[in-house]
């Protein structure tokens, strides 16, 4: 099996592509088949191969701070906003980073197919995030940094400072170390 996205991922990138200025720039760069996708805005699921064009066309156009810029204000866009309004009507201020993150294999599992995300407890403020993908192809780098600007995303709605390392990578896949104090 291949990953699979949701389609209204793609959608969301596409937006904050727009609200960004690098749409156009961005649709440039891609395969064709992948630019052509530029214009769907319905669908259940998709490959990961056209996020994987555009990410590396954002990798060329500003590096890998660009990529997990991006990462982080998708994340923002797509969980966090939803997540502190629930945490809000709750009555809850923050959820603890080690809570939160035991959790990232169900919020992946929602949004992608053929893609399995653990944690693993490393100290009191420490942790590990490691992500596997199905299928028989490497996953680029971009895909990656971009991945860790989601987990810093995440981190920032726990309330804790801290950071993400950078993408331990794998054959299929990539480990990120969490910390915070």
């Amino acid at each position: 099996m291949q990953p699979l996205v949701r389609t209204t991922a793609w959608v969301s990138g596409l937006t904050l592509l727009r609200r960004e200025g690098l749409w156009e720039r961005v649709r440039e760069r891609v395969p064709a088949a992948t630019s052509g996708l530029f214009d769907v805005q319905a669908g259940d699921w998709m490959p990961l191969e056209p996020f994987d064009d555009v990410t590396e066309a954002l990798s060329g156009l500003g590096g890998e701070e660009l990529v997990r810029r991006l990462g982080r204000l998708g994340a923002h866009a797509a969980v966090v906003a939803p997540v502190r309004l629930l945490l809000k009507g709750l009555g809850a201020l923050a959820v603890a980073p080690h809570a939160l993150l035991s959790r990232v294999d169900a919020v992946t599992r929602r949004q992608s197919r053929g893609i399995s995300a653990t944690y693993r407890r490393i100290g009191s403020r420490s942790g590990e995030v490691r992500l596997a993908y199905a299928g028989d192809r490497d996953i680029p780098r971009s895909r990656l940094v971009g991945m860790a600007g989601r987990f810093e995303a995440l981190l920032e709605l726990t309330g804790a400072e801290g950071g993400v390392g950078e993408p331990v990578v794998e054959r299929r896949g990539a480990s990120f170390r969490v910390d915070w104090r």
